[in-house]
């Protein structure tokens, strides 16, 4: 089985079973994995990756905790086909939704930089910073316009986020890897609006 996709850094401090979490779940988000598709087992990691037994048990625990993958009693592990019910108890990037519904996801970014915050949300309250980084992203499921989000974040708390690619890679990810924050809850303000680009609807969302 190609294991290309599992990539660890022995020299990074996050610990090797998070890395392989992170692997597992970005390559069912990218659909490398597809739903209902068997992962790989203990041995074949152990043997391909060089990592203990104990690190494939947590982050497939983790995988299992979080909702993406099931465990079948002498079968194996597997990405979940569909589980809606588990977008309404975890906090999942919208590209995990997707994987799971077993839906091809793309995103496409319309903006991304450092800019004022919006007089609206720089209140104590809301960002407290006056200078924020603006995300603006077009997400596709199989080739059709689904939702447009703006995303909001204190650039003082996320310094240089503006160089990472946010149409290959997922923020909620990003977040957690390169500033130590896990995400536990998220406001939105969600629309239905047209969508020119693609033709078709798309649901329009607002984070901070």
């Amino acid at each position: 089985m190609n294991l290309d996709y599992i990539v660890i850094d022995r020299t990074s401090t996050v610990p090797l079973y998070e890395q392989l979490r992170v692997c597992i779940s970005d390559a069912i988000r990218r659909g490398v994995l597809k739903a209902s598709m068997q992962l790989p087992t203990e041995n074949e990691i152990i043997e391909s990756c060089g990592v203990s037994r104990q690190v494939v048990r947590q982050a497939y625990g983790a995988l299992v905790q979080s909702g993406q993958v099931i465990r079948e009693r002498g079968r194996g592990t597997f990405v979940k086909a569909e589980n809606y019910g588990v977008f309404m108890n975890k906090l999942m990037s919208y590209q995990e939704e997707l994987a799971l519904s077993g839906k091809v996801p793309k995103t496409e970014v319309l903006a991304a930089c450092r800019q004022s915050t919006p007089e609206e949300l720089s209140g104590p309250s809301d960002l407290g910073d006056p200078e924020c980084f603006y995300l603006e992203r077009l997400r596709s499921a199989d080739g059709k316009a689904s939702v447009h989000i703006q995303t909001y974040l204190p650039y003082s708390r996320f310094p240089g986020i503006e160089r990472f690619d946010f149409a290959a890679l997922s923020l909620y990810h990003t977040l957690a890897k390169e500033y130590g924050i896990h995400l536990r809850r998220r406001e939105e303000v969600v629309e239905c609006r047209e969508c020119l680009r693609q033709g078709g609807w798309a649901a329009w969302r607002r984070d901070r």
